[in-house]
């Protein structure tokens, strides 16, 4: 059986086992220091053999440029830098993963919808990643702060140990809300600094007012709570993995129009996932292809939602997910609740929900692709994803009544472009 990181699988192992006992049994803080203090080696790790790899491709390029090889030692030297390139890139996947058990300590802490915010920067677009930590002048500091406070009986992660938060060098996890902070060992502040810190300042004032009259470029932002408790079929889910590591190939269908197929890579499966996609696809179904890479970003962590076990298989790629939504069963899901749906599927939305499709003032609403994704990342049920959106855009609906023509409150209008929207499956 050929492992993706075949020298990692046994740390990959620990890491799963550590965060899996910390979330059934939160108060083990114990365990929260030392899962932090494995991934901490772990990444630094990975960045001290990029170095050397950069290094040595340094030299390489430098020999190929001005040291004159000829034809077929240019050659060798040329494929000797490519194959360091996909070394590199091999292990800032691994990093990326030892980050996907950082990003589940704090899953277990706190609500995904609140940690997602930590992900962008003040325009809503990805903040950049985390630099190197091996190195970091405030890497001494950061650490005490995480002890202390572990210590003290808090729930703290390091920024840097996750993919998701990306903001300050610390996160406190034990309020109502994710607390970053920023730690700075001299008095004297850099613009960076001051921008970082404004930025901070205004997360913690949108998490405290739960909305802001302008939050990253848009005016009257408001956090609204779940209308109903969200339903997930994670048991579903790692029965079919089970299933899969022992027959090569499984699928379950945990509600009408939601599938799962798990498949064990090193088997020969492909006559049976043809047999299994022309039984259960059609021309309205979207096939999504999960993998543990940075699509999975800002969502739910795979490594909470499958047991220990399934997550390495699927971090070493032993088994392979894929997710079939039949579009045609979630619209019929929608107008049960007298909504309709387009299709966009457009790269930004995924749907475009409204009361009446004949006229759009009565309400309208686009769908995110990342919330659409909820539905395949997450294993959410999908009548509960089509009542949630459904109540919500009702409930949107009679606010809107309470406004008189002459308030001061903003009315938004629908683009124009969206009353000519067609469905991509449709189509």
């Amino acid at each position: 059986m050929r492992l993706r990181f075949p020298r990692q699988n046994e740390n990959l192992c620990k890491a799963a086992l550590l965060l899996t006992t910390i979330k059934n049994d939160p108060e083990r803080l114990d365990l929260l220091l030392e899962l932090q203090r494995f991934l901490l080696r772990r990444i630094m790790s990975c960045e001290k053999r990029i170095s050397r790899l950069q290094r040595g491709r340094g030299r390489i390029s430098q020999r190929v440029s001005k040291g004159r090889p000829d034809k077929a030692q240019s050659q060798r030297l040329k494929r000797l830098i490519s194959d360091i390139d996909d070394r590199v890139c091999d292990i800032r996947d691994l990093m990326f993963t030892w980050r996907c058990f950082g990003d589940g300590i704090a899953a277990i802490y706190q609500s995904k919808y609140a940690l997602k915010h930590l992900f962008y920067d003040e325009s809503y677009n990805i903040k950049q990643s985390a630099g190197n930590i091996s190195g970091k002048s405030g890497l001494r500091l950061e650490y005490k702060v995480l002890r202390r406070g572990i210590l003290s009986g808090i729930p703290v992660v390091l920024s840097d140990l996750t993919n998701i938060i990306r903001h300050g060098d610390t996160c406190f996890l034990d309020g109502e809300n994710p607390l970053s902070i920023e730690l700075k060992s001299s008095s004297k502040l850099s613009k960076r600094a001051r921008r970082q810190i404004e930025q901070l300042c205004e997360l913690s004032n949108f998490y405290v007012n739960d909305g802001a009259e302008e939050f990253r470029g848009n005016a009257n932002v408001q956090r609204e709570a779940l209308i109903s408790e969200e339903i997930n079929y994670l048991d579903e889910l790692n029965s079919c993995m089970d299933q899969a590591m022992h027959d090569g190939i499984a699928t379950i269908s945990p509600e009408i129009g939601v599938r799962y197929i798990a498949v064990r890579h090193d088997k020969p499966v492909e006559e049976k996932l043809c047999a299994f996609l022309d039984e259960f696809a059609s021309k309205t179904t979207h096939c999504i292809f999960l993998a543990p890479d940075e699509r999975w970003l800002p969502l739910y962590p795979f490594t909470l939602s499958m047991s220990p076990e399934n997550s390495i298989l699927f971090v070493q790629q032993i088994i392979g997910l894929m997710v079939l939504i039949d579009t045609s069963v979630l619209k019929s899901l929608f107008l049960e609740n007298g909504v309709h749906v387009i299709c966009l599927m457009d790269g930004m939305y995924s749907l475009q929900i409204c009361v009446d499709p004949e006229d759009l003032t009565k309400g309208v609403f686009r769908l995110s692709r990342q919330i659409y994704s909820r539905i395949a990342y997450e294993f959410q049920s999908l009548r509960w994803f089509a009542n949630e959106h459904s109540e919500l855009l009702q409930s949107t609906k009679l606010k809107y009544k309470e406004i008189a023509p002459s308030s001061e409150e903003i009315i938004s209008s629908h683009p124009p472009e969206w009353a000519q929207a067609t469905d991509c499956f449709e189509s």
